[in-house]
């Protein structure tokens, strides 16, 4: 599944865009933890050089400012967006404490050697889309001080949870069975098709959580690598199922953290919180969704699980060849033992006939055993090209 449908140069064109920045601007749980953070880090900002990266109309770099930061530069590569916060800036009376550069971070000459803190708002749905994370870690590597520099945020989690979707399957297949009267399937079919496309994103419940979220990924600012962000698997995510239900997809969200002078401070974009504009992304299972559009919704032949079961998952997240901030998603489940937890065994051989059959290498069906061969191969042939 390749997630959303944009070419390399639509991410800057969006963002020029002032209904995006509307957008993030009135979204409370986000504006509000990093002002939090900021503000509470006033002893850490006192007197320091900040650099705000992707400074969109700059209340970052205005944060920053309340906060006792002796000079901020901010860095913005739409020009439109760029003017804009010259505008705010001024507003409120901080031209001769923020200087906007529009500008690409890479192609940046910035006027100092080295800055004490970066702040940036880079995450994008399921963390990683969008990956602005890539000019903020190249920022990071060229101009924070090494040993005192901080990062805001200052760690990132990613995380995965298998999920039923009956409510929202119905409104977008099953309210095509009988519309007005009239056969409308084919409609249906080419709606189940757009949904398997790519992730949507929808807010879901607690209650649509068939188990506990997994972290998919953990990010420290400080030291990940950019190498790091080009694939993220799990190859060994187990889940029990806390209740009976169908198995429809796997929805994603994160938190990110700021390590501030008084305490930690968490902005939380997973179910159950303060909803945001990221709300959850959910990569729906082919097989739960065409089964589910066939049988109308019977439960016949869907992934249905039974409370107390476990099963295996895999999860692969690689950043498309032609644009890194962009990233295809592989999931494969595997429900072959389908056991009550309880009686589950780790060390129990797996008797399935289909284990056993001959398989070439590498292997393309989804069976766990051959995602791992082939993914192991494909890994060895990249760091040896």
């Amino acid at each position: 599944m390749t997630t959303f449908d944009e070419k390399p140069g639509s991410y800057f064109d969006s963002y020029d865009n002032i209904t995006v920045h509307n957008l993030m601007l009135r979204d409370k749980p986000r504006v509000a933890k990093y002002r939090e953070a900021i503000l509470k880090s006033s002893n850490l900002f006192k007197d320091k050089i900040v650099l705000d990266v992707g400074s969109g109309t700059g209340i970052l770099s205005i944060f920053s400012v309340q906060a006792g930061a002796k000079h901020v530069y901010a860095v913005e590569t739409c020009h439109g967006i760029a003017e804009l916060s010259k505008s705010i800036i001024q507003d409120n009376g901080m031209q001769d404490k923020i200087t906007v550069l529009n500008q690409e971070i890479e192609k940046l000459n910035l006027p100092v050697q080295q800055v004490d803190i970066i702040v940036s708002e880079w995450m994008g749905f399921y963390l990683v889309h969008e990956s602005m994370l890539n000019s903020v870690l190249f920022a990071r590597d060229k101009w924070l001080k090494k040993d005192t520099g901080l990062m805001y945020p200052s760690l990132a989690y990613l995380y995965v949870c298998p999920v039923e979707m009956t409510e929202y399957l119905n409104d977008n297949l099953s309210y095509w069975t009988c519309f007005y009267n009239t056969n409308y399937q084919s409609m249906s079919k080419v709606y189940r098709e757009v949904l398997l496309s790519r992730p949507i994103v929808e807010i879901i419940n607690n209650d649509q959580m068939i188990d506990e979220e997994q972290i998919l990924a953990s990010l420290d600012l400080k030291t990940v690598n950019i190498n790091d962000l080009e694939s993220i698997q799990e190859y060994n995510l187990e889940f029990c199922a806390r209740k009976e239900c169908s198995l429809h997809g796997f929805a994603f969200w994160f938190d990110v953290v700021f390590h501030t002078d008084e305490e930690t401070v968490t902005l939380h974009t997973g179910p159950g919180n303060d909803p945001t504009h990221w709300k959850q992304t959910i990569a729906l299972l082919p097989e739960a969704i065409h089964s589910f559009a066939e049988n109308n919704n019977k439960n016949e032949n869907e992934l249905v699980i039974k409370q107390n079961d476990m099963f295996k998952s895999f999860v692969i997240l690689n950043q498309a060849d032609d644009n890194p901030r962009n990233y295809e998603i592989d999931i494969g489940v595997d429900l072959s033992k389908n056991q009550n937890f309880e009686d589950y065994d780790a060390n129990e051989e797996d008797d399935d006939d289909d284990d056993d059959d001959e398989h070439p290498v590498p292997c393309d069906c989804q069976n766990i055993k051959c995602v791992l061969i082939k993914a192991t191969m494909e890994k060895y042939e990249n760091e040896n090209k």
